[in-house]
């Protein structure tokens, strides 16, 4: 299963005061290729909030879970980006993402929206990682 993701990492978080249509671009890092994904107001200001060490007095939704995460002594292997779905309009799409835990009893994987799991890589320090067929149909 591993040999099909590759690693990507954060560039760019872009929010749109105009809109509300906010974006993340990940950038792959042994390539040229970008992959632009739509993502929530949340997810966006959480995501921007850490990359430029914006301090909240009181944990936002993402770093109770980084913090969970790290007090139960667990440790988030990485964050893949697996599937994107072609919604029914034929236009547009979701991207499905899983956290990669691993645990006393092996590795566990738990659903996600890749927005949050990237909000948490970016707290947790952990790599990125998406599969060769989302790579191929949605990057630029």
């Amino acid at each position: 299963m591993k040999k099909q993701f590759l690693g990507f990492e954060l560039m760019r978080v872009m929010i749109s005061d105009c809109d509300g249509e906010h974006q993340i671009v990940l950038k792959e890092m042994t390539g040229n290729r970008q992959l632009p994904i739509a993502i929530g107001t949340f997810e966006a200001l959480a995501i921007h909030s850490k990359v430029h060490d914006v301090v909240p007095p009181r944990p936002m939704t993402h770093d109770l879970l980084g913090n969970i995460v790290n007090d139960l002594d667990l440790e988030l292997k990485e964050v893949l980006i697996d599937s994107y779905a072609v919604n029914q309009d034929g236009h547009t799409g979701t991207f499905h993402g899983k956290l990669v835990f691993d645990s006393p009893i092996g590795e566990r994987v738990v659903d996600c929206r890749p927005s949050d799991g990237i909000a948490l890589a970016v707290r947790l320090d952990i790599p990125i990682s998406v599969h060769e067929s989302v790579i191929e149909s949605q990057a630029v």
